[in-house]
């Protein structure tokens, strides 16, 4: 069983995307970071392709100066944002990507029921016909 950790979503998302829209793991994350990207904590700071390939293999930890932009609840709430804006437009099956990776969290035994409870509440499943979760 996988743990939801920042390599398995990765790559399930990453996993989803078309065939007609694959990218390189380097631009892949530039996507999903892009809001960090743009900013001026990212200055002198680029994706290693090394480096990105231990982070989608969870060889690494993702780099702290990436964590730290999106510790605070305003960054991670653009975070989602930006994961919408710019990946689910390119996956074949949206809703199936977000069902993949709602079920990796549900099922890792190393998060708390409360805690599962809690984020489980900004799911929204894909019988409403869209591809997001609740803001």
């Amino acid at each position: 069983m996988d743990r939801c950790d920042f390599s398995s979503i990765m790559t399930c998302l990453k996993n989803h995307i078309s065939e007609s829209n694959q990218m390189s793991q380097p631009e892949f994350l530039y996507e999903v970071f892009e809001d960090f990207m743009d900013s001026p904590e990212s200055k002198d700071f680029s994706f290693d392709n090394g480096l990105v390939c231990r982070w989608m293999t969870g060889q690494a930890k993702i780099s702290p100066k990436i964590s730290t932009y999106y510790a605070k609840p305003s960054k991670q709430e653009k975070l989602a944002e930006t994961i919408q804006q710019n990946l689910l437009p390119l996956m074949t099956d949206c809703s199936k990507a977000l069902q993949d990776v709602y079920t990796l969290f549900m099922q890792d035994p190393t998060i708390s029921g409360a805690k599962k409870n809690k984020l489980a509440l900004l799911y929204k499943p894909a019988d409403h016909g869209s591809c997001f979760w609740q803001s």
